[in-house]
């Protein structure tokens, strides 16, 4: 590569990041076949706390079941999806879903030299008084107004209003999204 043409590629925009979706719990699968096929390919992962003697033990894939393929112009649709590990590539409107590689970069300066990223890391730009919709389990959908966290930030206090009366719950802090 010339001088003149590394200076260019320096000031073009990195390319994006193709989303695939793996068959369940086999991310490593999929990137090991995918990296034989010369992909750069990204897992972000998450070392969340033990919370039953059963649960992973050391990280885990942040976005489970997905990963994420450097897009490059000979990139097909069809070298993701028959690929060992992978179930498919996501797809809209015939077009292979991007996440910016901004995103990306930002991810792995939150995972520094440890590749992964602790949860206590994350802000998740909850104040107290402010409010909050859970996601997922049996309170999926529910807003309610946060009050603090509970051993560290694993878990959080919130109240929401059952039966005519203000009642406090306890929530696990990654079900929590901040409205507004």
């Amino acid at each position: 590569m010339s001088e003149f043409s590394a200076s260019v590629a320096k000031m073009l925009p990195s390319p994006d990041w193709a989303v695939v979706r793996t068959k369940p719990n086999r991310e490593r699968l999929a990137i090991t076949n995918l990296a034989l096929r010369d992909l750069d390919i990204y897992c972000p992962r998450i070392l969340l706390n033990r919370w039953h003697t059963r649960a992973p033990r050391g990280p885990v894939p942040l976005f489970s079941g997905y990963i994420f393929v450097r897009q490059t112009p000979d990139l097909r649709s069809h070298t993701l999806r028959y690929c060992s590990g992978v179930q498919y590539p996501v797809v809209f409107d015939g077009v292979l879903a991007r996440v910016e590689s901004g995103f990306i970069e930002a991810l792995r300066v939150l995972e520094g030299d440890r590749g992964y990223i602790l949860h206590e890391e994350i802000d998740r730009g909850l104040e107290p008084g402010c409010l909050v919709n859970i996601s997922g389990g049996s309170l999926d959908g529910v807003q309610g107004v946060f009050e603090g966290y509970v051993n560290g930030r694993d878990r959080a206090r919130i109240f929401v209003e059952f039966l005519r009366r203000r009642t406090l719950l306890e929530v696990e802090t990654i079900r929590l999204t901040p409205t507004g």
